[in-house]
């Protein structure tokens, strides 16, 4: 059913660091949209998902601005390819129930999710996981 919109409004109910849900990743990314998204900084985002693969909100000025670009990307294909090229280099890839950008060259990500030897600790956990830009 997304297969047929251009655009996905990815907005989290949280501006929390990291915090970056499947509405990026499975909603618009896995479906061919390209995500409009609202949470984490615009940097955050760009350490996670595909470089000039999503649209953050916060890079506009007010919504007007944001329409005018949304109209600018519809009616040029050379614009909307750009948010698409990452897709000739990664996969969207399913496991087991999370989504990970993964280069078609490198299963990195797979073998770290494998390894469960690794341990971690906080000392403040409520603390680590509440934290908000």
């Amino acid at each position: 059913m997304l297969f047929r919109y251009k655009f996905y409004l990815a907005f989290e109910n949280a501006h929390c660091q990291d915090y970056i849900t499947e509405k990026a990743f499975y909603n618009a990314l896995a479906h061919g949209s390209i995500p409009i998204v609202l949470g984490a900084s615009e940097n955050n985002y760009r350490q996670i998902l595909p470089s000039d693969s999503f649209i953050h909100i916060d890079h506009f000025t007010g919504i007007k601005q944001l329409v005018g670009e949304l109209e600018r990307v519809s009616k040029h294909l050379d614009v909307f390819t750009i948010y698409h090229r990452w897709r000739t280099d990664y996969r969207l890839i399913s496991w087991p129930s999370n989504y990970f950008i993964d280069d078609r060259f490198c299963d990195l990500c797979m073998r770290l999710q494998e390894n469960h030897n690794e341990r971690k600790s906080y000392s403040n956990f409520s603390e680590w996981l509440n934290r908000c830009e």
